[in-house]
């Protein structure tokens, strides 16, 4: 657990949003994956995809899973804005192969890096309702610099 995670879960309760969607990423899972976004959502994909709404998001998370595998957790840094909602930065590296980078990523001055070997970031923004938590807003984005274009090449083969 990283102090973040500890936080959110002593100042929230479990955000069982946040587990949902890692233990999705981590196996690949597209309709687990979905199932914990709102009816409304939005998802921006790493390929610039667009998705709203589950059934929509689950499609075009299995283009990502098919593309680039599973996403294994490397970290994440939620905060919260309000008693109801929370953003989440999830960090993932690709298990694919194929896509992996080994450029570092620079960082600009007076930020902070991604977690050390990081591939993807997952940004969420999580909202409580009647039902509990839901993804209303997620955008994922390819760290990496190197193989972008080539990445882009195969899918649209």
């Amino acid at each position: 657990y990283c102090s973040a995670q500890e936080n959110a879960k002593r100042e929230n309760g479990d955000i069982v949003a946040m587990q949902q969607v890692q233990s999705a990423l981590n196996t690949g899972n597209a309709p687990a994956y979905a199932s914990v976004f709102d009816e409304n959502a939005t998802w921006d994909g790493p390929l610039g995809q667009n998705a709203i709404g589950p059934e929509n998001i689950k499609r075009a998370a299995y283009l990502m899973f098919r593309t680039f595998g599973p996403l294994q957790f490397a970290g994440w840094k939620p905060k919260k804005l309000s008693a109801v909602i929370w953003v989440v930065d999830m960090y993932q590296k690709v298990t694919n192969a194929h896509s992996n980078s080994w450029k570092d990523i620079p960082t600009a001055p007076g930020s902070i890096a991604a977690p050390y070997g990081s591939d993807f970031r997952t940004t969420l923004v999580l909202k409580k309702q009647d039902k509990g938590w839901r993804v209303i807003v997620a955008r994922v984005a390819d760290l990496r610099l190197s193989k972008a274009k080539d990445i882009r090449a195969s899918v649209s083969q």
